[in-house]
């Protein structure tokens, strides 16, 4: 092969690179959030499982809410509300020596278009209180519904059910 085909080739190469590149960055743009969400749901459950409990409910927009494992609603409607949250989680801690260990597991990302999407998941947890002989350890359902705020990606509205199992008595 001479000069002039290897010109041609290199050519053709960095024309079809230069096709497809708009495609793949779209294809990893559409991905970015799935990465993004999934760390950002095990991060919460962490903060949680540490007793970081302000840190946890920053991670919650101001106007989010839902329903906690025992069906209680719950609605973050200013910046107080997120900080007296997190100080009553810290009295339970701090006072009835509750511990928590939460593990988000088997996390789906559902993108519901520009700056919305849905996880999935099911939660592994723990709690322990001081005192007490026995941890009760459970699995639930749960779903975090997240929005881009800014160049950050916010809870907009959570929701964790119990798991049961059909047959199993109260």
């Amino acid at each position: 092969m001479n000069y002039k085909n290897n010109r041609s080739i290199a050519t053709l190469l960095i024309a079809t690179c230069c096709a497809f590149a708009p495609l793949t960055t779209a294809f990893a743009d559409h991905h970015e959030p799935a990465q993004t969400l999934t760390g950002k749901v095990q991060q919460f459950y962490a903060k949680l499982s540490a007793g970081e409990f302000a840190d946890a409910m920053d991670m919650l927009k101001v106007g989010s809410g839902g329903f906690v494992a025992h069906g209680m609603l719950i609605e973050i409607a200013s910046e107080q509300v997120k900080q007296y949250a997190a100080a009553q989680m810290q009295k339970d801690r701090d006072d009835k020596g509750v511990s928590l260990s939460l593990q988000p597991k088997h996390i789906n990302i559902h993108p519901l278009g520009e700056g919305t999407a849905v996880a999935t998941f099911y939660i592994q947890g723990t709690v322990s209180i001081e005192g007490r002989e026995e941890d009760e350890h459970f699995i639930n359902r749960g779903s975090l519904v997240f929005t881009k705020d800014g160049d950050d990606w916010k809870i907009a509205h959570f929701h964790v059910s119990e798991l049961t199992v059909e047959g199993e008595e109260d």
